[in-house]
Formats: C-alpha cells, sequence, structure tokens
C-alpha cells in the first residue's frame, strides 16, 4: 500500500526487416546499424551468409528494428584491415509494423540494392495452399523464365528481368501434393539454368507429422534466383528461398 505508483513502460511497436545478401562475388557481409560510423567489432556484429537466408542468432535474416530512418552499412570480411569503409552505406525509412525486404545485389564492384514493404499473403484454415513469388538477383543475367517441370517454358513465369520481382502466387499444398519442381531458365535461348525442389509439402499426410514442421502448409517464402552468367562454383546461377516465417 505504501509503494510508489508507476506508470507502465509503453513499448513503441518497431518494423520487421529481412536483409537478403545476394552479391554473388562478396562472400559473408556483416551488418552495421550505426551508419559509417566505426565499426568496433566484427565478433558482435550480424553476419549476412551469400545465399544461405535459414541461419539463426547472428546468422539470421530477420531484425526488429525501430520505426524511421535506418542507417545501414555492410562490411566484407577484407573490410578488417579498413574498418571505417563499408562495402556499401545507405539510409532506409521504417514504419511502425511495417514489413520489409533489403535484398543486396549487384556485384563487389558495384553493390546494388532492392527495398520494398511486402504484403505478406494471409491464408484461410480452409486453404490448403503456399504462397511463392520468384526474384531475379543474376547481375548480368537475361531476362529468366519460370515454369514447373513438365510444363512449357514460361508457364508460371514469362519473364522476369534482372532486378524484378513478381507477386505472391497461391500454390496448392495439400496431401496430393509431394513437391513442385520449378525451372528458371533463359528467356531468349531457353537454355535451363537452374531448379528448385520444394520438397515435402504434403508431409503432414504421414507419421512425420509427429517430428517434422510443415514449412510449406499456410505459409510464404521467395525463391531468389542469384549468381553470375556462366559462374562457376558459389557464384554459379542457382536459387535460394527466403522464408517469410519463424520456424519455433
Amino acid at each position: 500500500l505504501t509503494a510508489c505508483n508507476k506508470d507502465p513502460e509503453i513499448l513503441t511497436p518497431g518494423a520487421s526487416l529481412a536483409i537478403i545478401a545476394a552479391i554473388p562475388d562478396a562472400d559473408r557481409l556483416y551488418t552495421s546499424f550505426a551508419g559509417t560510423d566505426r565499426l568496433e567489432s566484427y565478433v558482435s556484429s550480424s553476419v549476412l551468409n551469400y545465399s544461405n537466408y535459414t541461419g539463426t542468432g547472428r546468422a539470421s535474416i530477420a531484425f526488429t528494428r525501430p520505426a524511421g530512418d535506418q542507417r545501414l552499412a555492410f562490411y566484407r570480411r577484407t573490410d578488417t584491415v579498413n574498418p571505417g569503409k563499408p562495402l556499401m552505406a545507405l539510409n532506409i525509412p521504417l514504419k511502425v509494423s511495417g514489413i520489409y525486404s533489403l535484398f543486396l545485389t549487384g556485384t563487389a564492384a558495384a553493390p546494388d540494392t532492392i527495398f520494398m514493404e511486402d504484403i505478406i499473403p494471409w491464408h484461410s484454415i480452409k486453404d490448403s495452399v503456399t504462397g511463392l513469388r520468384f526474384i531475379n538477383l543474376s547481375p548480368g543475367s537475361n531476362p529468366i523464365s519460370i515454369n514447373i517441370a513438365g510444363k512449357i517454358q514460361g508457364s508460371e513465369v514469362d519473364q522476369l528481368p534482372y532486378k524484378s520481382v513478381t507477386a505472391f502466387t497461391m500454390y496448392p499444398a495439400d496431401a496430393s501434393i509431394n513437391d513442385y519442381t520449378f525451372e528458371f531458365r533463359d528467356k531468349v535461348s531457353g537454355k535451363l539454368l537452374a531448379t528448385y525442389n520444394t520438397g515435402k509439402m504434403n508431409k503432414y499426410a504421414s507419421t512425420a507429422r509427429l517430428t517434422e514442421v510443415n514449412k510449406w502448409l499456410f505459409r510464404n517464402s521467395t525463391l531468389v534466383f542469384l549468381g553470375l552468367p556462366d559462374g562457376q562454383g558459389v557464384q554459379a546461377q542457382k536459387v535460394a528461398i527466403v522464408n517469410h516465417f519463424t520456424l519455433r
């Protein structure tokens, strides 16, 4: 009864920001949310891995940030010699409760970005679907076309130029669908450049439902086409996935 009466602290809602590193010759990047102010420690910085977007902890691509202008800078491992000079630096505006994606693309010599506010689809429990969209982050590539294996070229996306992104498309993900194999082709030549198999979309129809989480049903993801034309090894053209949800 004699204790002090304090007003409860009211926290201001922030924004959700996903940062996707897709610069083929930049390797691992370190993130600073202090802009070009000197990066004090690489050890404590968030790590962005090229083409691998499913990490957790320091390697997660998902961030919660306060609303307002955000000062960002990205450093390569070789920048430890001169940490005051980032690979790129930019300011981005975030709105309260907004959901955003920042794609880092281009090359190490000419880095570029795509920044967008995401409208993530909501799925009714009555609709057994998954939402997929596609983005072309292969600098120097011709426009690509996308089809499901066995269907005609461009049956899903007729042409997708570099730095272009589609809207989300809903695909059935009920017990009758095991997977989809998407084929990414050069729009001009028709050459097959990469494939992506969704895999285990109907795992809830088996005993696997007891130990595994279905990563497709009622969820949304982005398939990222990245790499360099005629690139080899790590820089070869391929497809990686960005999940717009968190597994718990």
